[in-house]
């Protein structure tokens, strides 16, 4: 059975920054990741990684494909189905190592796939990613 993860992003930021979309589970590390920064509104130039965590959101182990940005596509092929288990359904997800922004995403659920739905599919979206005025807000 092909499946979708639902999946809920949340920047962490003052203000409410959230996505929730859908995403096939066999599709890969790097299609989360230029689905994440584009949703966001990143132009995907910069560096980012994943991490493990859980409930408490408590940062661990980084995933074994590091560093990942648009130009990288080749190192990033395990696929989400691979990562995600009953252990694991929160990871964390760190754009631009110099502005930090950090991403917190939680697996909804797993559910079927539905036949003429396009993926990956954003169906939730509030708040805007805050501007940066100055160096002094870095």
């Amino acid at each position: 059975m092909r499946s979708i993860y639902r999946i809920r992003a949340i920047l962490d930021t003052k203000e409410d920054v959230i996505r929730d979309f859908e995403i096939e589970a066999n599709s890969s590390l790097n299609d989360l990741h230029i689905f994440i920064f584009k949703s966001f509104g990143f132009d995907g130039t910069e560096l980012a990684s994943f991490y493990k965590s859980n409930s408490k959101w408590e940062q661990g182990s980084e995933l074994p494909l590091m560093n990942l940005n648009s130009e990288n596509e080749s190192k990033a092929d395990i696929s989400i189905k691979e990562i995600i288990s009953n252990d694991l359904k929160e990871l964390i997800y760190i754009y631009d190592f110099l502005l930090l922004w950090t991403i917190y995403i939680k697996i909804i659920e797993e559910t079927k796939i539905l036949e003429g739905q396009e993926y990956p599919n954003l169906f939730f979206s509030h708040g805007n990613v805050p501007k940066l005025k100055s160096n002094k807000e870095l």
